[in-house]
C-alpha cells in the first residue's frame, strides 16, 4: 500500500493548504517537459502519476479520512501465515533434521562397516561423532 503522505512529503496531520502547496511543488519538480528527451522521462511520469493520485485522494475529506483508515489497519496489521504456508515451513524444518539425522546414520553405519574389526577405527568413529556433536553444539549457541 502506497504511503500518500511520504509520496507528498507531508506530515499525516497536514491542512488542506499544506496539502496543495506540496503538491505544487512536486508537480513542478517533477514535471514531463523539464525531463525532454532524458532517459528518466518515463519514470518521472510514472512518479507524477502517483503524486496525482496521492493529490486526489488526500485533497478530498472523505476520501482522506477513508484512506487514513485503511492506512492505519495496514500498518498494524500482522504478517500472518496461512494454513498451506504454515505446514510448508513446518515440513521444512523437520525435513532438515529428518535429513541431518538419516545421513548421519548411514556415515557411521558405513564406516562401523568398514572400520568394525579394528580399534582404530572404532575410535576414529567415536571421534568424528564427537566432532559432528560439537559443531552442532556450537551452531546451536551462535544462532
Amino acid at each position: 500500500m502506497n504511503d500518500y503522505y511520504k509520496l507528498l512529503e507531508i506530515d499525516p496531520g497536514a491542512s488542506p493548504e499544506v496539502i496543495i502547496n506540496a503538491y505544487r511543488a512536486l508537480v513542478k519538480k517533477y514535471h514531463p517537459d523539464r525531463y525532454y528527451g532524458h532517459a528518466s522521462k518515463k519514470m518521472v511520469e510514472e512518479r507524477l502519476v502517483e503524486i496525482n493520485e496521492a493529490y486526489a485522494i488526500l485533497s478530498n475529506p472523505e476520501a482522506r479520512q477513508r484512506y487514513d483508515v485503511k492506512l492505519a489497519n495496514y500498518r498494524t496489521r500482522e504478517p500472518q501465515l496461512n494454513v498451506r504456508q504454515h505446514r510448508l515451513h513446518q515440513l521444512k524444518k523437520v525435513g532438515f533434521w529428518f535429513l541431518f539425522f538419516v545421513f548421519l546414520f548411514l556415515v557411521f553405519r558405513t564406516l562401523g562397516q568398514l572400520m568394525f574389526f579394528t580399534p582404530m577405527g572404532k575410535l576414529l568413529l567415536v571421534g568424528l561423532a564427537g566432532l559432528i556433536i560439537l559443531r552442532f553444539i556450537k551452531r546451536r549457541k551462535a544462532g
